[in-house]
């Protein structure tokens, strides 16, 4: 399974470097808080007469460099590449390109590491690149192709609008996937059968027809946080070999 992941808003945080900018150099104008915005592009949001000024702060060299990361983003795109979800970052640049484009790559480089510099897609298009689904902010992507992808929403106060698509937060993210279902949250519960006992269980496979299968299952079986099922029922429903990730000690059964 592929999975697009988009920089801006998604791992890096453009709004609050927008913002923190906006503040600093110009602190007698108007600026519009995160939980305000409306529109997707920030300046679109301010009177005609700052549009230039507000685009200019993330024209200028060292904007992109500068962002930091959204918090649980740079761990969770680790925990999934080390799974067998194959990740790659897709990001479109501004425009004005000139600083933005090598700053990217800087960022990644930075926070991710060099390995990732070659894991990088820069597109004014992305429905072009192949994937199974892409996590952006944007609430409406669009482009040259019927996209291969299935978006998924970084929930952002500008998307909340969108009520037909799925919804992440790095928050959520194990929920999402197929490969990591959670069984219960940390609880009292003992089941003796497997032994499985105050802690947070995900099940998975390599086989996404079976993860399917048990996206099912999960849906209609998963009530409360203290349901239980075991290992050899999931087995019996999907006739394949589950695995057990153990969140609290990092090791598969």
């Amino acid at each position: 399974m592929r999975v697009l992941i988009d920089m801006d808003g998604v791992i890096a945080d453009f709004e609050k470097g927008f913002l923190d900018n906006w503040r600093k150099k110009y602190p007698d104008k108007i600026s519009i808080p995160l939980e305000q915005r409306t529109t997707f592009h920030a300046e679109e949001q301010y009177p005609t007469e700052l549009k230039k000024l507000a685009r200019a702060i993330y024209e200028e060299k060292g904007f992109f460099l500068s962002l930091q990361p959204i918090s649980g983003g740079i761990e969770a795109i680790k925990e999934m590449n080390n799974s067998s979800i194959d990740i790659f970052i897709c990001t479109s640049p501004i425009s004005k390109y000139q600083h933005c484009v090598p700053e990217k790559y800087e960022w990644i480089d930075k926070h991710l590491g060099q390995d990732w510099v070659k894991k990088i897609v820069i597109t004014k298009d992305k429905t072009i690149v192949d994937g199974n689904f892409l996590i952006d902010d944007k609430p409406e992507i669009t482009g040259v192709n019927k996209p291969s992808w299935e978006q998924i929403l970084y929930e952002q106060p500008y998307n909340v609008c969108v009520k037909y698509k799925k919804r992440i937060t790095w928050k959520n993210w194990k929920t999402i996937f197929p490969q990591y279902k959670l069984f219960y949250e940390k609880s009292s519960i003992y089941n003796k059968e497997t032994e499985w006992h105050d802690s947070r269980i995900i099940a998975f496979t390599d086989d996404d027809a079976i993860n399917s299968a048990l996206d099912k299952i999960t849906k209609l079986e998963l009530h409360s946080a203290s349901t239980l099922i075991s290992k050899a029922y999931l087995e019996t429903q999907t006739g394949a070999k589950i695995k057990v990730y153990d969140a609290s000690d990092d090791e598969a059964t």
